[in-house]
């Protein structure tokens, strides 16, 4: 029945009314009385198939029947009008009602008013009509008109799917039915408040488990499971087949394996007995509680015995199965289990556990579950750099480095490899321990596998992945690998180059040690300082990663090749030399600064200015005084340069008149050069800098005619920049 309950109710009001108003003709035995009252309680009888009874309720001067309000009509106004005359708030018809109750009850709603403000209800007394009752209290109606759901693309009044809202909302029904709590229609009035038939509900109760909100279906199970006994000896068959036709039809719209496992714990918990057990589940489910079983007898080996009794194939087997399963919670069980077993004293016991999670971590790796294999490497990374003797965390964080390896699994390949790395250089683990971890790394860095990964890596794939990669890759140290990619620095094509900077810049301070090398060996092959414009690039591309990794052992080569008269390279060094040890590059920039070339020379003189050291300023000073076109570059340099050697000198290259005149600096060069010291202090902006400042504003320097000051104007200027 998918009827719309509004048509139905549409159709006995105008039933009723109809019949109501031919009533007064005829008496009740008469034949036509008979045929005109057949209508309305044919259509009752359709309603009186799922419920016990038929609501008419008054609500605001409208009519509503089983708690839908309805549009005004004749009939539906005309049955409003006479509740309101007798002063009926609902009528509940009930399905005992005969064509003799309904010729009583019509024809007193058509009559007038009694004396009594109970009337309608004292003449249905006095004529023995139970089956017609009026102001009732709460009466059962279908629909609720203010709370009930609306489905879009349904029917808003379809029965089917207002019994679907209702068991959706009142679960519990179809578990106490299946429980054996639930018998007949009298207990399904108390439990849902509207007098279904009990007969009716159950065709829906397998349709409604199965579209049941997944948490909601397993919160009634578990519900149901608590709430019944099933320690006693006699077990009850009727919870027992109750519980598994629950689980049967829930499991038929959820085919999720957690579901299965989720009861099953549940079941294992309350101590149920295997017989139990064997009776809830199907074939097919104890098939995949299997692997379940299996797990948690691996896990109480592993707790009460030692990990030699672990045969590897029955672990493999496991392992697959949970994870295949989605049953993330046996397997991190057993996982944990695993890992607990490497606190074991005993060594024998802790290189079988170290075997053991070597053999679950192929397993996840080979086996494509990425989210558990890269959850194991976290767990493996914290025992690793623990610093403690023990060193089976770090043969079993390399065995699965290779498994990253392998199955390009590049986070993992990277965190895997730093954590070696680290091990290696921490003085506060055990010696053996730093030794192991390093010859792992040596052993993994000359393999055929890395060097295939890099090699394909190097022209192809997404470039993230090679960051990954190759940042791993640092951290194992292979040259081969290094010198693979550094070939390509003159790939014809620039997107290939492009690509070799970024991924030997990922490679970190190992590209620095081995493209220092490879620069010397470019080195040696250049005679006088001449190069091709092939090697220009390459020089460059090297440059540009020695610089980015700050590779400080190049220093020899780059003090070689600033030797050489091609400007070009020299600007490129000068780039390098930015951000390494300014013990090393401020000696090289210092010669550079006295390049032949100009504009050699500036570059060199702003980075030197960068490096922040102050024994430099007296450099400086020589700079500006000897070379007449970098004295703006110097001045601009030291504001730059912002230390109070700097600001000192600053200051007195631009009180010292007597410095201008004996350099022939004319009135205008030395104008200007002192606004762009005045500049260079404002950039500086301490105190003593902003002080001078306010000085110099006030100061007259233009003895001319005209008096058009530019310095003291400018510090003006600067100044009022400032307060803004």
């Amino acid at each position: 029945m998918n009827k719309d309950i509004k048509q139905y109710c549409l159709d006995i009001l105008r039933d009723m009314y109809a019949g109501s108003r031919r009533l007064a003709m005829y008496p009740l035995g008469h034949p036509t009385t008979q045929e005109t009252l057949k209508k309305p309680l044919g259509a009752l009888n359709e309603v009186f198939a799922f419920k016990h009874s038929f609501t008419i309720e008054l609500f605001r001067g409208r009519l509503l029947t089983e708690g839908i309000l309805l549009d005004d009509s004749v009939f539906v106004n005309g049955i409003a009008l006479e509740m309101k005359k007798h002063k009926l708030t609902n009528i509940v018809v009930g399905s005992e009602v005969t064509i003799g109750d309904l010729y009583h009850f019509l024809s007193t709603l058509v009559a007038k008013p009694g004396p009594y403000e109970d009337n309608v209800a004292r003449i249905l007394k006095a004529k023995n009509i139970s089956a017609i009752a009026v102001d009732i209290e709460n009466p059962p109606c279908t629909f609720n008109f203010d709370t009930s759901l609306q489905s879009p693309g349904t029917s808003q009044y379809s029965m089917d799917q207002r019994i679907k809202e209702i068991l959706a909302d009142k679960p519990g029904i179809i578990a106490l039915y299946y429980m054996g709590q639930i018998k007949d229609d009298y207990e399904v009035l108390k439990e849902l408040g509207i007098d279904f038939r009990l007969a009716f509900l159950t065709r829906f109760f397998r349709d409604s488990l199965m579209q049941l909100d997944r948490d909601k279906g397993l919160n009634l199970i578990e519900q149901t499971i608590l709430a019944t006994n099933w320690l006693d000896d006699a077990i009850d068959s009727q919870s027992v087949l109750g519980l598994k036709r629950l689980f049967d039809d829930f499991l038929s719209g959820n085919k999720d394996d957690e579901v299965i496992s989720r009861i099953y714990k549940l079941l294992r918990r309350i101590g149920t007995p295997d017989i139990v057990m064997s009776q809830v589940f199907d074939k097919s489910s104890l098939l995949k509680l299997k692997a379940l079983q299996e797990s948690e007898a691996i896990v109480e080996t592993l707790r009460y015995a030692n990990p030699t009794q672990i045969e590897p194939a029955s672990l493999k087997k496991t392992v697959f199965k949970l994870a295949a399963s989605g049953q993330k919670q046996f397997l991190q069980d057993l996982l944990d289990q695993l890992i607990r077993s490497l606190s074991t004293p005993v060594a024998g016991q802790r290189r079988q556990a170290a075997a053991l999670i070597s053999t679950a971590a192929e397993v996840l790796a080979n086996g494509g579950f990425f989210e558990d294999f890269g959850g194991l490497c976290k767990e493996l990374i914290r025992l690793s750099l623990l610093p403690t003797d023990t060193s089976e965390p770090v043969e079993i964080t390399s065995d699965m480095l290779l498994l990253a390896l392998k199955n390009n699994r590049w986070r993992e390949f990277k965190a895997l490899g730093s954590t070696l790395r680290g091990v290696s250089e921490d003085k506060l683990q055990a010696e053996s321990k730093r030794e192991l971890a390093l010859g792992k790394l040596n052993g993994i860095a000359s393999s055929r596998m890395l060097f295939t990964a890099a090699s394909n890596f190097s022209e192809q794939g997404k470039i993230e992945e090679a960051f990954d990669f190759f940042e791993g890759l640092s951290y194992l140290g292979s040259r081969e690998i290094i010198q693979m990619l550094a070939g390509k620095l003159t790939h014809p094509d620039i997107n290939v180059r492009s690509r070799m900077i970024k991924l030997l810049v990922a490679m970190k301070r190992d590209s620095g040690v081995a493209l220092t090398e490879i620069l010397a060996q470019m080195i040696t092959g250049v005679n006088g300082g001449v190069i091709t414009e092939e090697e220009w690039y390459y020089f460059r591309n090297v440059l540009r990663i020695l610089k980015e990794v700050r590779a400080e052992e190049a220093l020899p080569q780059l003090e070689i090749m600033i030797g050489w008269p091609i400007p070009r390279i020299k600007l490129e060094v000068i780039k390098t030399l930015d951000g390494m040890p300014v013990e090393g590059s401020s000696k090289l920039l210092q010669r550079l600064c006295l390049d032949d070339n100009i504009d050699v020379r500036k570059a060199a003189i702003v980075a030197l200015g960068l490096t922040n050291d102050a024994s430099i300023v007296p450099f400086m000073r020589e700079i500006f005084i000897k070379d007449s076109s970098c004295r703006h570059v110097v001045a601009a340099t030291l504001g730059r340069a912002g230390s109070f050697e700097a600001r000192n000198l600053l200051i007195s290259l631009f009180e010292d008149s007597e410095l201008y005149k004996s350099l022939d600096i004319s009135k205008k060069d030395s104008d200007e050069i002192r606004a762009t010291i005045l500049k260079a202090l404002s950039l500086i902006g301490d105190p003593t800098a902003m002080k001078k400042l306010a000085e110099y504003s006030n100061m007259s320097f233009d003895k001319s005619l005209f008096k058009r000051d530019l310095l003291s104007n400018t510090a003006k200027l600067i100044l009022s920049g400032k307060s803004k």
